[in-house]
């Protein structure tokens, strides 16, 4: 799913539009085969999807008319596609009866991710538990969504490997997995039920990555987690376990995290750093950073995904990709790698984008 002008994990609606689809398929793709694709391909005919900017690794997530649908790969033990289930589709399927979703993203665990969704405040997890990931304080996975706790003040959600962050009331718990400390606890104790982070209550946007998490308050930007590619944007390699502040900068507005890499936007100008062995930085070359470097000149840019180590952005309507492309999953009708953002298409009215592992979804205006 995706968002346009967005702050990632935020339930923010977006306009609805036409789904499209690119990259390795086993199912991923929602097209009904399992015959990749180098270049978008619509899904379906309808024109009322809605797309939140963060996919699953393997499954998808998809809203029309606020009623979610699924498709991918499902983990006959552990039913991540939340069907009851643990059969994989090619094809979209309804989650439920409900019509409220407001918000639903997916880990980035290959084969056993997990998904959390938010419908009217209210918090749902399913999928993969062996880690208390899913906050309702157990190890047991779920094939169906079920409220976490009775609170309905949710305002965003992320969903890392093994572990999730949220947003409650200005306030950011995490629980899950913590062996590198993404739970920012200053601890490695892992949590089976949602902890505040601290005593702070102006946190606005949230991400996680694979073992790392970046969220901002007031501005400004604090990460914490693994570091070994220098993806907290700090300046070294040392992991952390409570949030530190990366810079001075105070006018960060949305943060995106990937496999090891990570970006943010202030003033619509983009920010790369970490893991750039595929060139998914952006920066023209496959040299990793530790410190935030900004990508070209351009200060249009309105979202970001980041699947394994491909990226995808929107700027001014027009699709903008980069990364690793071994079976196309840049849609530029190619598997060669780019360094630098490369244009999809002429088309202009791209609302939003996500990145999976391997495959990406977008909508287009209707």
């Amino acid at each position: 799913m995706a968002g346009g002008a967005r702050i990632h994990g935020a339930p923010l609606d977006v306009l609805a539009g036409r789904l499209f689809a690119i990259g390795g398929n086993g199912t991923a793709l929602g097209l009904g085969d399992l015959i990749s694709r180098s270049s978008p391909v619509q899904v379906g005919s309808g024109s009322d999807w809605r797309l939140d900017s963060r996919e699953g690794r393997i499954s998808a997530y998809g809203r029309r008319r606020k009623a979610l649908f699924v498709w991918g790969y499902n983990n006959n033990s552990i039913g991540q596609l939340g069907l009851g289930n643990g059969f994989s589709l090619s094809s979209p399927a309804q989650v439920g009866s409900f019509y409220d979703w407001d918000f639903v993203t997916a880990g980035a665990a290959q084969t056993d991710s997990s998904a959390a969704g938010l419908r009217g405040g209210k918090l749902f997890t399913w999928g993969q538990g062996s880690n208390g990931q899913l906050g309702l304080d157990d190890i047991s996975p779920r094939s169906s969504p079920v409220q976490v706790g009775a609170d309905s003040d949710w305002t965003a959600i992320s969903v890392g490997s093994v572990f999730m962050a949220g947003i409650r009331g200005g306030k950011l718990f995490t629980w899950g997995y913590n062996l590198q400390g993404p739970l920012g606890l200053g601890d490695i104790t892992p949590r089976s039920s949602p902890v505040q982070v601290g005593s702070d209550t102006d946190w606005t946007a949230i991400a996680c990555g694979d073992d790392a998490t970046l969220g901002i308050r007031g501005g400004k930007l604090f990460s914490w987690g693994a570091n070994g590619a220098g993806e907290l944007g700090l300046g070294t390699v040392i992991r952390r376990s409570s949030p530190v502040q990366v810079g001075a900068a105070t006018n960060w507005s949305a943060v995106f995290a990937g496999d090891g890499s990570s970006f943010g936007l202030r003033d619509g100008a983009l920010y790369s750093w970490g893991l750039n062995n595929v060139g998914q930085l952006g920066l023209g070359n496959i040299t990793g950073r530790s410190s935030p470097v900004q990508v070209g000149a351009a200060t249009d840019w309105s979202v970001i995904s980041a699947g394994d180590d491909s990226i995808c952005g929107i700027r001014s309507g027009k699709l903008y990709v980069w990364g690793a492309n071994n079976v196309g999953q840049l849609g530029l009708g190619d598997i060669t790698k780019r360094s630098s953002p490369v244009q999809v298409g002429s088309a202009t009215d791209w609302l939003s984008v996500a990145a999976g592992g391997q495959f990406s979804l977008g909508l287009r205006s209707p």
